[in-house]
């Protein structure tokens, strides 16, 4: 927080102290803005797609990212409910407590992720890895995943979706991962199946995704012998 301090769209610190508890527990408290509400709630209530304000917020989300790896920060935990809205829909970014931090801001260092980095929808599948490492990329897969998030209304079908085909997927990878990608559970689903097939495509093995991608490949030149 010290390195954002001042910067546009971060959630700034006022103050902060510690004091012993009733238990003899040393706490700390921090005195930090206070906002209405989060991007998440207003997903939720909204009963249409604002293009306008879904641009606006995405521009404002752009920036504070670009700031946050300016100074040396990588967030590792964007999302909706990370994302504080004022009262004019002004955004804010908040909770940096699983960010890696740069000895310096452009030093060339990239970190191992863990289970306990990230949140499944909306991260980076390389951030749960502990043998491949990840840089300020996986900022912008989370903030491409929001900003698809706010252009559509079935946000909640969607990770349900997602978190559904992770555990079945995990099942599949046992047999082949083609047939599972190939499987019924896509018949009903409407929205983004480009980002939950490239999340399931990337934690495949090689194989599979070259598979895929050959597949595709020979079925856009049959298409176009055909015309």
């Amino acid at each position: 927080m010290i390195k954002l301090v001042g910067a546009e769209h971060v959630v700034q610190m006022y103050c902060a102290w510690g004091q012993q508890d009733s238990a003899g527990i040393y706490v700390v408290y921090i005195a930090m803005e206070i906002f209405e509400r989060c991007l998440e709630d207003y997903l939720v209530a909204r009963s249409e797609v604002d293009l306008t304000k879904s641009t606006i917020i995405f521009t404002e989300l752009m920036t504070v990212v670009r700031s946050m790896h300016d100074a040396g920060v990588i967030h590792r935990d964007l999302k909706p409910s990370n994302v504080l809205m004022d009262s004019n829909g002004h955004i804010a970014i908040t909770d940096f407590g699983t960010c890696a931090i740069k000895p310096y801001p452009y030093a060339e260092v990239s970190f191992f992720g863990s289970k306990d980095i990230g949140t499944q929808y909306c991260s980076d599948p390389v951030m749960g890895s502990t043998t491949v490492k990840h840089g300020e990329k996986v900022d912008v897969y989370s903030t491409g995943v929001t900003y698809s998030e706010m252009h559509s209304l079935n946000v909640s079908k969607r990770r349900k979706l997602i978190r559904d085909t992770d555990q079945k997927y995990k099942y599949g990878m046992k047999h082949r991962a083609h047939d599972f990608l190939k499987s019924s559970i896509w018949k009903d689903w409407g929205g983004d199946l480009g980002i939950v097939r490239l999340t399931l495509l990337i934690r495949a093995r090689p194989s599979a995704i070259l598979k895929h991608l050959a597949g595709r490949t020979e079925s856009r030149n049959e298409q176009q012998a055909l015309e």
